[in-house]
């Protein structure tokens, strides 16, 4: 509790509160965060209402995991309290994950290989914690961004159809990952402006993939 007290009392944001522009932000971070859990949620809720991990794939969405979790301790690390919020949603992913496991294992489309690729990912989290050039690692984890897209694009390709992808989601990250590019520029953050964009290039190539099979699905 004294942790999370001391973190607080020495952002940025605590110091210089008052009607200015670090304020601004934060609550225009609070607000983007509610809507970014919002879509996650959404794609949560349809793993499980159709109770099936088909064209979704397990890889991509524990590297999401990894991915915030780092982002995490980098807000914590920087004493960056928007950073902090907004990648807190990295928990949202974990009945994600669980879902995806138990209705791939069921649907007997969870193969070893996922599963190993998958693990690889999570040493994003303790080497982040071990390495003091945080900004550099993440920098890292921007390039590993573009590879993980990969078996989700292949997972589409391979069931030709998007029953499980929630528009909303791919909608809600592509605005989001507008969003963070802008506010990393603001900041001069080399880690977000990096990160920022392959989030953005991932969503056109969900939307476009969702359209296209969404498309065949309907004639």
């Amino acid at each position: 509790m004294n942790f999370i007290k001391s973190f607080f009392t020495q952002t940025v944001k605590y110091q210089n509160w008052g009607w200015n522009t670090i304020t601004l932000t934060l609550f225009f971070v609070i607000i983007l965060t509610i809507i970014q859990g919002w879509g996650i949620w959404r794609q949560n809720k349809k793993i499980w209402q159709n109770k099936s991990g088909k064209s979704l794939s397990l890889t991509f969405f524990i590297f999401q995991f990894s991915y915030f979790t780092a982002y995490l301790i980098y807000g914590i690390d920087r004493g960056s309290l928007a950073i902090t919020i907004n990648n807190l949603l990295g928990a949202l992913f974990v009945p994600i994950i669980i879902g995806l496991i138990k209705y791939k294992d069921r649907e007997k489309d969870l193969s070893i290989k996922e599963l190993i690729l998958s693990s690889l990912f999570i040493l994003i989290i303790p080497i982040i914690l071990l390495v003091d050039n945080k900004d550099l690692i993440l920098i890292i984890v921007f390039v590993i961004a573009g590879i993980s897209v990969i078996p989700q694009i292949l997972e589409i390709i391979r069931s030709k159809e998007t029953t499980n992808i929630e528009l909303k989601f791919i909608i809600v990250f592509l605005i989001s990952g507008t969003l963070w590019l802008l506010y990393g520029l603001a900041i001069h953050s080399l880690a977000l402006i990096t990160s920022s964009a392959p989030t953005i290039l991932l969503s056109l190539i969900f939307l476009i993939m969702y359209v296209r099979y969404s498309t065949k699905k309907v004639r």
